[in-house]
């Protein structure tokens, strides 16, 4: 009896012992079933995020705004009314420094303060400044472009900003034009024709909400009444 009772003891410890390593091994297996459904798709993220900054490197490489790596000698805040945000832009006082210098003057002493946006064409361009010469801003000035034999390195590009101007030779610094797009047409319109001198760096959303929302005439002229006013212009050294 004691050797037979010494055997079922043993059996049930055996049982006990292998239903123990089963328990061991289901944990281990669900273990690995939870490690496995958190690394797929934690590995599928890290994956994507690294096919779209690989794409957004290749987008920098192949395109790069040429205006990008100029000298910049300011920044100029333009304060929109109704809208919150502001335009921020690059100046470029060496590669047009007369006109730089002039609208920062112009800017400093607040005469484009009050002043609109009066003239707009879609995917092309917003017109702004003092276009009935209120504010006195000043004579005219040499185009800084290279029809008038002056070299500009600046490209009339997507936020591009340039000056308007009077006759074939002169810019008239009481209005500004910031290019809405990037294009071989744009190019051909005004590089060389025009004084580029700085490009807008934060806010362009703003001028395409404008542009989209404000009544124009047929030629994109502006009533004053539908024309958007600048509320100031404040320049900043660079930084």
């Amino acid at each position: 009896m004691g050797k037979q009772k010494k055997n079922s003891n043993y059996a049930t410890e055996k049982r006990a012992q292998v239903k123990n390593e089963k328990e061991k091994a289901e944990q281990v297996r669900k273990k690995k079933k939870l490690l496995v459904s958190i690394l797929i798709p934690t590995v599928s993220v890290l994956l994507l995020i690294g096919l779209i900054v690989g794409l957004g490197s290749c987008y920098g490489w192949f395109y790069k705004n040429p205006n990008s790596d100029l000298e910049i000698t300011h920044h100029a805040s333009i304060k929109i009314e109704g809208y919150d945000e502001t335009l921020h832009v690059e100046l470029y006082g060496k590669a047009a420094p007369t006109t730089v210098n002039k609208f920062v003057s112009a800017a400093k002493n607040g005469k484009y303060n009050g002043t609109s946006f009066f003239k707009m064409i879609e995917d092309v361009m917003a017109c702004g400044g003092d276009y009935l010469d209120m504010n006195e801003i000043g004579a005219n000035i040499k185009g800084e472009f290279s029809e008038n034999n002056f070299d500009n390195p600046v490209k009339h590009v997507r936020g591009t900003i340039s000056m308007e101007k009077t006759g074939t030779k002169n810019s008239d610094p009481s209005k500004f034009f910031i290019v809405m797009d990037t294009s071989d047409e744009i190019t051909e319109r005004f590089d060389g024709k025009y004084a580029a001198f700085g490009t807008v760096i934060e806010g362009m959303e703003i001028i395409d909400e404008i542009v989209k929302n404000t009544q124009k005439g047929e030629n994109g002229d502006v009533s004053y009444a539908h024309q958007p006013k600048i509320e100031s212009i404040s320049i900043h050294d660079a930084h």
